[in-house]
């Protein structure tokens, strides 16, 4: 005879660890709340940028972001173009006051929108801009920008704003 001898009965009564499930949940719980967003669009402008306020603000789109502080032009977060005290350079305009490198860098972001729309059917060619300026920025700098961008075929523009204290 054995010294060990197996059970043949099984337990019927198996209980589950209720706090351990409980403390899962929680993690579980917090992590989702920490990570949620009301939005999916992430904006985060560059350090030193005064971002304008505005008292009554939309939902935010999704659309191709054009980013101009004091020193620089960015579009999608690559930069484009420099600026000095948020003015181009005379070499960088045309006669009509449209930016080269930001007209190039469109019709760039334009032909590769054309591709991924011929390969994906289900896929439109978006005509929407983000403008993301200092408050400081000139109405030549915007207008330099605008035309350029509305000179590749994007006709919906959004200027960024954020929440003034005290707005509801």
């Amino acid at each position: 005879m054995s010294k060990f001898k197996r059970s043949s009965q099984i337990n019927p009564e198996i209980s589950l660890q209720i706090t351990s499930m409980a403390d899962i949940f929680i993690i579980i719980l917090v992590f989702l709340l920490k990570s949620y967003s009301t939005s999916s669009i992430q904006i985060s402008p560059s350090d030193g940028m005064k971002i304008p306020e505005a008292h009554h603000l939309q939902s935010p789109i999704e659309a191709i972001q054009i980013e101009i502080s004091e020193t620089l032009i960015q579009i999608e977060k690559k930069p484009i173009t420099s600026l000095i005290h948020f003015r181009f350079n005379s070499e960088e305009l045309t006669t009509e006051s449209i930016s080269k490198s930001v007209s190039a860098s469109l019709e760039k972001e334009k032909r590769r929108q054309q591709l991924i729309s011929n390969a994906n059917p289900g896929v439109q060619i978006d005509s929407k801009i983000l403008i993301i300026a200092d408050v400081r920025t000139p109405y030549g700098t915007l207008k330099s920008v605008l035309g350029a961008a509305a000179l590749q075929g994007y006709s919906e523009f959004k200027l960024v704003a954020i929440q003034s204290e005290g707005a509801p």
